[in-house]
């Protein structure tokens, strides 16, 4: 029996122990590319998606009204309390041609390939899955690319779906081409009237806290004093679908703000607008009798630069 331990044996007692103590960890724990896909997916849902440039050029290009796709719009919200194999989303606005209200769960298969999105409607005030119906995505070319599966898909009233990082597209039962949903980023702005410029000691009326986002939303105020006039801001960026001149440029895509103005006759005047790239986080003009600042940071957030 050894009685007596070197100083180098205790040491590497310690060591061993100490190790043992911990969790062993090993090869083989990789997951599916279904799993993996589910957490990438589940960044990019989450957002405000409108067709409102589809919508747009349809008229513009004068189609018949049963190929014209109405203005829609939609928003993924994740919701608290779920975790990362199993999130859970709401889903709420126009999808296709339905006014919907679902919550929509991921889950990794059916296939290792794939993953799978079942989704829930309220009746009675409890939330019930929709039955033999799913939505099986696979990773394609920069987007992911679902088909609804099942004979409970129908009342969904769409049989396919494609998500990007800027867009959905979304293939409805009743309309030849699918709907075009784009990626809204919202915008904090603010309108002076007049619009003060030049460090001049002059009144002006401030109407803040003007939230838009940038695929087509209006905001309406009325302005303060005797003189009331109904003001609209519009911000866009524009997605163009056709070429806007027959020599063959090519037209290039634009954050566009407009101002309006509704008018004692019923009518509404459009005043000029401006525009600049589309990936612009911020813009602003002044009509001199109004001044318009908006910004995807607030004000009160705007950090300190050189």
């Amino acid at each position: 029996m050894i009685k007596k331990l070197s100083a180098n044996a205790l040491g590497l007692l310690a060591i061993m122990l100490a190790y043992g103590a911990q969790p062993v960890w090993a090869q083989g724990q990789d997951s599916t590319p279904g799993e993996r896909n589910l957490l990438i997916i589940a960044e990019l849902l989450p957002g405000i998606y409108s067709n409102a440039n589809q919508a747009l050029f349809d008229a513009r290009r004068q189609l018949p009204d049963d190929s014209k796709h109405a203005r829609k719009e939609f928003s993924i919200t994740r919701l608290a309390g779920g975790d990362n194999d199993a999130p859970t989303f709401s889903l709420a606005g126009d999808l296709g041609t339905k006014s919907v209200a679902y919550r929509m769960t991921l889950d990794a298969g059916p296939t290792a390939e794939e993953l799978s999105a079942s989704l829930a409607s309220e009746a009675d005030g409890a939330w019930r899955t929709i039955a033999d119906c799913s939505i099986n995505f696979r990773r394609r070319a920069e987007h992911f690319d679902g088909k609804a599966v099942g004979a409970g898909c129908v009342k969904l009233g769409f049989s396919s779906i494609q998500v990007s990082k800027k867009e959905v597209w979304l293939q409805a039962t009743s309309t030849a081409e699918p709907f075009w949903y784009e990626r809204a980023r919202q915008f904090h702005c603010y309108a002076d009237l007049p619009g003060v410029s030049g460090g001049r000691d002059m009144p002006f009326e401030r109407y803040d806290n003007i939230i838009l986002h940038d695929k087509g939303a209006t905001h309406w105020f009325t302005t303060r004093g005797d003189e009331k006039r109904e003001i609209g801001l519009t911000l866009q960026a524009i997605t163009w679908h056709v070429l806007n001149e027959d020599n063959g440029n090519f037209n290039r895509n634009s954050l566009v703000l407009y101002a309006s103005e509704k008018m004692a006759d019923g009518s509404t005047k459009p005043h000029p607008y401006t525009f600049t790239e589309p990936s612009a986080e911020r813009i602003g003009y002044n009509l001199r009798w109004m001044l318009v600042n908006c910004a995807m940071v607030p004000r009160d957030q705007a950090k300190p630069e050189m």
